[in-house]
């Protein structure tokens, strides 16, 4: 088991543990790209986060009151106007947040609170032989992670 499935795995048991029965795992996805916020723009998946989605699609309460989205809720992002009116809020009013540095075809929706308004995105490199950084928006606190273990290793501490 690699190290990223393992975390995963760790994580699914401090969930159901802390709050057993909340947490949904859908079944595993095979997937080759991902959507990112910039409309009909995909990138290539890399490899933690292949084995993010060989873990599980969707992941309801996965961490932080948060759903990790499945890869087809990712591309609905484009579609889905709560969500279109929640990152254009983030974008006007967060003068610090990703969207202020970087295009949006860099970014990809990984998880959303549909209730706090949090959010976690993916921040993918300029060059895709590298695994994307992860930025958790919660509150009024931003948390910037070098790669998907990076954030995982967190959680897992965190939980």
């Amino acid at each position: 088991m690699s190290m990223v499935a393992a975390l995963l795995q760790r994580l699914r048991e401090i969930n159901e543990r802390k709050n057993p029965g909340l947490q949904l795992l859908e079944p595993p996805a095979h997937v080759r790209q991902l959507a990112t916020l910039a409309d009909h723009h995909y990138t290539p998946i890399s490899p933690m986060l292949l084995q993010r989605f060989d873990f599980a699609g969707a992941w309801k309460n996965a961490a932080r009151a948060q759903d990790w989205l499945s890869a087809d809720e990712m591309k609905a992002v484009w579609s889905d106007a709560t969500i279109q009116q929640q990152l254009s809020v983030r974008r006007e009013h967060w003068e610090s947040s990703v969207f202020t540095a970087h295009p949006l075809s860099r970014l990809s929706l990984f998880a959303i609170d549909r209730i706090d308004g949090n959010e976690t995105y993916l921040l993918w490199p300029e060059e895709h032989a590298q695994e994307p950084g992860v930025v958790v928006y919660a509150g009024h606190q931003t948390h910037e992670f070098d790669d998907l273990r990076a954030f995982a290793s967190w959680l897992v501490g965190d939980a």
